[in-house]
């Protein structure tokens, strides 16, 4: 063997398994003990699939220049005595002849390598220390034992009597064994518990499955696996692209139901083998059901001819656990194990006694799906039981329950014009569950088997959600122009809310013809008052299209407008786009007042789709009033909203939102971080926001040189939301930076837009910007900017600005007093809304001014502290000591979240910007 001379480098911390942070960290530790000098040992404990195998190949490849020593248990080999050890000290074989004569014999004659003496079990494990000893001499040792429960009887003595007496030894030894301590005792070691993962961490590994998995499919696998990483991985590659998009067996079924490899389970059916015939019956019962209920599971089983005794042998057998009235399995497995372990006739059997069962208790509805799952065939009576359930959404499962039994109803139909309309009602249910995935899947079924013009309108628009979540906008613009086409002459009204947001995508993604096509037929559909507000809306996105502001502006006022007068049937999406429009016009609050509405609108209706779209308004309209805490929770209830239903756009969206939110902050590290997941998205729009909150924290960091650098064409292009807000930030850089030819083009924008949108803020914005790049007429363009900001509440944060700048104007040119009235305006505001890198230079602007009262006096920071709430204080005492947000989170039992919205509220209490900031502050002085 060669020798290796290593020096022990900690790279596991650093490189952690998904979920196994901690655990990582424990092993991390064993080794790092193990290359200073003194031994150590861990057993890994855990159910199968649980992880401990990838933890030990992780383990190896991160020791991989240590001297690693593997042996893995194998039932057939349980009978071989030390066949273990010595696949474990095989690669040391060499070095026997070093040993003292009586163990090397011992362990030869263990190993068959002579027949001269008869193994002693004290002999073997004393070589076995010695050999290890020897090798750790040179480099240090690491030996991983996988399933150590099977491992022979002599091997597992041997081993674990030496884990026992480490020592001096730089030698590691790591056992990975199931969760019952009886079938590998190991008293005296240290034991690590390998628990399954949390749902959080169980999604996000789903999240990056390779196939295109929908939000509803994730949560069963996720739920169903128990967070057991193998059972996870096995159901989600045992399902067919169809199952993995939504078309899964009803809840009570469970995804027993669908087979996984027989391999995996094969313990468990081996199990299930040796039970008497009415054991495994009653096994069956508990799988095919999928609530666990005693009493329905007793009653079942009587029907067929089993009994309670039969459920306690299965119990005693290790496979089922009661308590509480409830049975459950060990191990997800065993479910699978179980269901499909006899045959077809037996399931048929097996859920029309289930069926009796829930009917004999009064449950209906747990009958119905078990009467379907018994049928073999078409069944229009129980097809239309399931409708009827569908009709009943119960408020607290709307959508998911309305899906599964459309679904199960159209597969059970006994003609295809009703497999059609059921089918197209379940992807309705699901595009409304925010679901997307699922419900195009659904309504590709459904369009073959329909003529229904209405429909298939409503097909085309889920199929078109689903194309826009994908980022492939022209596709689902034309299959919007096409379903529209559809109904123009039959629903007009469901025509043109098609239309204009076709009309919305188009401009999206600047495909002008089809933005020309939804211009044309919306102006020749039957007139109405919803017809009539749509064609406002497409003509104001056309107008912007083209740069004809003053028409396009114009257009979607009166879209706003009819949304205002809360006209009772203008659809939803026509309402989200009303929202937008008041946030295009400069409108923020009645922005504000119809995402508002709008959001609680879809919480009462379960609109799950339309919800974080909405909230995403809401937080920009709030963030554009000053309501900057409320901008916050808005948001990050967006984010999450759209996390939920696995729409990536409108997280991306979310956090770019909360990008300019914190880059007004000057919290440089979390506008960093939502700048990132805006980008993430791959939105254009969200590309949009994340670009200019990245100019304007370096504007308020006073880095206007840095900010030049960032792409802000986008905002030169035509007004958007952010766009408009960006302008004028791209007018400061230039002007801070000297090249005022640079500021030329984004002037003329926000001059086009204050003309023709009507709000004075932004006739006052374009006057400061006018203001910054021409001397002689500054003063003029500044007072007249602040009289314009003063004559309405609109953008705060824009006026502070304004009586900063105009205050700075006014203490260069030797008008001192008046220049402390404006800038003590500025500070206040900047102050109420958070915005501590501007604060601090209206701060610096008032002392120069000679205002005194602008320094903070000497017990500021001791009473800045003192305003903190109680957890406010622990948190920032924390995050001064260097902890991390996660660190924090952990110690004080909160999400990092939390710690990161206590973090936002104490920095500007304590007149800090950054995190770094913290150090310098005395929190023991504070009472």
């Amino acid at each position: 063997m060669s020798t290796v001379s290593v020096v022990w480098l900690p790279t596991l911390s650093g490189v952690a398994l998904r979920g196994r942070v901690s655990e990582l960290a424990e092993i991390d530790g064993v080794l790092a003990t193990a290359v200073s000098g003194r031994g150590a040992a861990v057993v890994i404990r855990g159910e199968l699939g649980v992880g401990k195998s990838a933890l030990l190949r992780h383990t190896a490849e991160s020791a991989a220049h240590l001297c690693v020593l593997r042996s893995d248990g194998v039932d057939a080999e349980a009978g071989l005595p030390f066949g273990a050890l010595h696949q474990l000290l095989r690669p040391a074989l060499d070095r026997l002849d070093a040993l003292p004569a009586p163990q090397a014999v011992s362990l030869r004659a263990a190993f068959g390598l002579t027949v001269a003496a008869i193994p002693d079990q004290r002999l073997v494990a004393h070589a076995t220390l010695a050999l290890l000893s020897a090798l750790a001499a040179e480099s240090p040792v690491v030996c991983l034992i996988d399933d150590a429960h099977e491992l022979d009887r002599a091997s597992a003595d041997a081993l674990i009597f030496v884990a026992r007496r480490l020592r001096e030894d730089r030698v590691a030894m790591i056992f990975a064994a199931g969760a019952d301590r009886r079938d590998f005792p190991a008293g005296g070691l240290s034991e690590l518990r390998l628990a399954r993962l949390d749902r959080g961490v169980a999604h996000e590994l789903l999240v990056g499955w390779p196939e295109e998995i929908s939000t509803y499919t994730r949560d069963r696998i996720v739920e169903e696996s128990g967070g057991n990483p193998m059972v996870l991985r096995e159901l989600a590659a045992a399902l067919s692209p169809r199952q993995r998009l939504g078309q899964l067996p009803p809840e009570i079924l469970g995804l027993g139901a669908v087979p996984v490899r027989g391999d995996v389970y094969a313990v468990f059916t081996a199990q299930i083998t040796r039970l008497p015939v009415t054991a495994r019956v009653v096994l069956g019962v508990v799988a095919s059901d999928g609530r666990g209920e005693l009493a329905v599971i007793l009653h079942a089983a009587e029907i067929l001819d089993t009994s309670i005794d039969d459920l306690a042998v299965a119990e005693q057998a290790g496979l089922l656990g009661v308590a509480d009235g409830r049975v459950t399995f060990r191990h997800p497995l065993i479910r699978q194990a179980a269901y499909h372990h006899g045959a077809i006739t037996g399931r048929v059997g097996v859920h029309a006694a289930l069926a009796s069962a829930y009917e004999a208790f009064g449950d209906r509805a747990g009958a119905v799906w078990h009467r379907a799952a018994a049928a073999t065939g078409p069944d229009e009576g129980i097809a239309e039981r399931l409708e009827r359930l569908a009709e009943s959404r119960p408020v607290d499962r709307r959508w998911t329950l309305a899906v599964t039994a459309y679904q199960s109803a159209a597969q059970l139909s006994s003609t295809v014009a009703g497999r059609g309309r059921r089918l197209s009602a379940a992807a309705g249910h699901a595009a409304w569950s925010g679901d997307i995935r699922r419900a195009a899947a659904l309504a590709d079924d459904a369009l073959s088997m329909t003529d229904d013009v209405r429909l298939l309108a409503r097909l085309a628009s889920i199929r078109a959600a689903a194309e826009a979540e994908r980022g492939r906008l022209r596709d689902a613009v034309w299959s919007l122009l096409q379903g529209a086409a559809l109904v123009a002459e039959h629903a007009p009204d469901v025509s043109a809310a098609m239309l204009v947001v076709a009309a919305r995508y188009a401009w999206t993604c600047d495909y002008r013809e089809a933005l020309g096509l939804a211009k044309a037929d919306i102006a020749v559909l039957r007139s109405s008052e919803i017809v009539r507000a749509c064609a406002a809306g497409v003509r104001g996105i056309a107008g912007l299209a083209h740069h004809d502001l003053e028409r396009g502006l114009a257009s979607l006022r009166q879209l706003v407008v009819v949304a205002e007068g809360g006209h009772t049937g203008l659809p939803l999406e026509v309402r989200l786009q009303a929202a937008e429009a008041a946030l295009l016009v400069g409108a923020d609050a009645a922005a504000r007042e119809l995402a508002s509405r709008l959001a609680s609108t879809c919480r009462a209706r379960g609109r799950a789709d339309m919800l974080p779209d909405a909230l995403n308004l809401l937080a920009q309209a709030q963030l554009f009033l000053g309501l900057h805490d409320e901008a916050r929770i808005s948001g990050e209830h967006a984010a999450d909203a759209a996390r939920g239903t696995g729409n990536s756009r409108v997280v991306g969206q979310a956090h770019a939102t909360l990008s300019r939110l914190f880059a007004i902050a000057g919290d440089e590290e979390r506008c960093r971080e939502m700048r990132e997941h805006a980008l993430a998205a791959g939105d254009l729009a969200a590309r949009q926001w994340a670009a200019a909150s990245w100019t304007l924290i370096d504007l308020g960091l006073g880095r206007a040189e840095v900010a030049m650098h960032w792409d802000n064409a986008g905002a030169c292009a035509h007004p958007t939301v952010v766009g408009t807000a960006a302008l004028p930030d791209l007018v400061e850089t230039t002007a801070r930076t000297g090249d005022r030819h640079a500021a030329r083009l984004p002037l003329e924008r926000m001059a086009e837009f204050a003309r023709h949108s009507g709000a004075s803020w932004a006739r006052a914005v374009e006057l400061r910007c006018r203001a910054m790049t021409d001397d002689d007429a500054a003063g003029e363009l500044y007072a007249e900017a602040v009289r314009l900001h003063q004559q309405e509440t609109a953008r705060p944060f824009d006026r502070a600005r304004t009586e900063l700048a105009y205050g700075q104007w006014l203490r260069r040119n030797r008008r001192r007093a008046d220049a402390r009235t404006h800038l003590r305006s500025a500070l206040g505001i900047f102050d109420w809304i958070g915005a501590a890198p501007w604060a601090d230079r209206a701060r610096t602007e008032l002392r120069a001014a000679g205002e005194s009262r602008a320094r903070k006096p000497s017990g500021a920071v001791t009473s800045g502290v003192n305003a903190l709430t109680t957890q406010e204080r622990q948190v920032a005492q924390l995050a001064a000591a260097g902890l991390s947000n996660q660190e924090i989170a952990s110690r004080m039992s909160l999400s990092p979240r939390t710690v990161g919205y206590h973090l936002y509220k104490a920095y500007p209490k304590l007149g800090v910007t950054k995190r770094i900031e913290l150090a310098r502050l005395d929190f023991a002085d504070s009472v």
